[in-house]
């Protein structure tokens, strides 16, 4: 998983041309910076020049929660009736729905889709020290 900005605004066409060049626009993350899954052999200077794209960087895994949440701190509302946290997981589309069960399943069975492709899950519980 990998974050670029680029320089111009990127059109339609040019997000598709990208995706069939191996750079799928996952999403949009601020200021022309875009978060997308690149195939290395894809990021040549052409790419870059054509497309303007002025930085890529790896998204790590620190990047995919909030800092808040990764301190364990949390919202009040967030905590469910069973006393679970209550956490929105986004799958991109890059990621089979069943694939992404298979990967809930590693860290609780307690979790309902809530709108593909976001799943509602929950943690073992909620601790606040």
């Amino acid at each position: 998983m990998w974050s670029f900005s680029y320089q111009e605004t990127l059109k339609r066409h040019e997000i598709e041309e990208l995706r069939n060049k191996g750079v799928n626009l996952l999403s949009f993350l601020y200021k022309k910076a875009w978060l997308a899954a690149i195939e290395p052999s894809s990021m040549t200077q052409d790419i870059v020049e054509k497309y303007s794209i002025a930085a890529v960087s790896a998204w790590k895994p620190e990047h995919k929660i909030s800092p808040t949440l990764r301190q364990g701190e949390y919202e009040e509302w967030a905590i469910a009736a069973t006393g679970k946290i209550k956490l929105l997981v986004t799958f991109f589309d890059d990621v089979e729905q069943s694939e992404s069960i298979i990967l809930l399943n590693q860290y609780s069975s307690s979790y309902e889709v809530y709108s593909e492709p976001n799943i509602m899950g929950y943690s073992n519980s909620a601790h606040k020290d």
